[in-house]
């Protein structure tokens, strides 16, 4: 998850500051949970609550776009095709991350086969992921899937997101990281922890968390010897 997390942070600095190409999105990248209850700890867990939570509403603007309420680029290629654009992209993403969540429905449910597609497709997401959150303690604690599902899940949040760029809003905080003391902390919009942007770090901490260590700083103050270094 941290690997995806550092992803998603140069992803939002690079759309800020569009200097180069993009990065390069990691590959093979795989949750690696922290020993929790059984599988992940709470932290991960609700993270992954909020992005599973979030997708319906990321599909929601997705599929708005097809219907030609937000503007866009006159075509968006499916994928990196170096084809014919698709007629319609944001629905294909739509309907590709429905197919994989009923995919999940059916390894969580026990069924050998995937449940048929459930009226329109925006009513759809809404009916898988409403099913998907109601027994997510239950899917994540199974050790055989958890971390593939869990994978699974904050990708398409970030395909989505990215695709919309939804959720972009950083703030910079102007007080060290109590781990690595760089200036690299950032809280960005929708997120409900602070995370340290150095590579090396990779600190994160709840809104509650980082708001008790901002009132002990401002009390308290850098310790000596520890004025705090520039993020890198």
């Amino acid at each position: 998850m941290e690997t995806l997390d550092a992803y998603d942070a140069a992803v939002r600095a690079w759309q800020e500051n569009p200097v180069g190409n993009p990065p390069a999105e990691p590959e093979g990248v795989e949750v690696r949970p922290w020993p929790g209850d059984p599988v992940f700890c709470g932290r991960c867990a609700a993270i992954i609550r909020k992005e599973l939570a979030e997708l319906d509403d990321l599909a929601a603007i997705r599929l708005a776009r097809a219907d030609g309420h937000r503007s866009g680029p006159g075509g968006e290629r499916v994928g990196g095709s170096r084809g014919t654009p698709s007629p319609s992209p944001s629905v294909d993403d739509v309907d590709e991350m429905a197919s994989a969540l009923r995919g999940w429905e059916a390894v969580a449910r026990g069924e050998d086969d995937t449940p048929p597609r459930r009226g329109f497709l925006a009513r759809e997401i809404t009916t898988v992921v409403a099913w998907l959150v109601a027994h997510l303690d239950q899917i994540l604690a199974n050790e055989d899937y958890a971390a593939d599902f869990a994978t699974e899940v904050r990708q398409w949040h970030r395909r989505l997101r990215q695709a919309e760029k939804a959720g972009t809003g950083r703030h910079q905080k102007a007080i060290p990281c109590p781990r690595c003391d760089r200036y690299s902390l950032v809280w960005t919009e929708g997120d409900e922890y602070v995370a340290c942007q150095t590579g090396t770090c990779m600190r994160l901490m709840t809104l509650d968390e980082f708001s008790q260590y901002e009132d002990l700083y401002s009390t308290v103050g850098p310790q000596p010897g520890k004025p705090g270094k520039q993020a890198s």
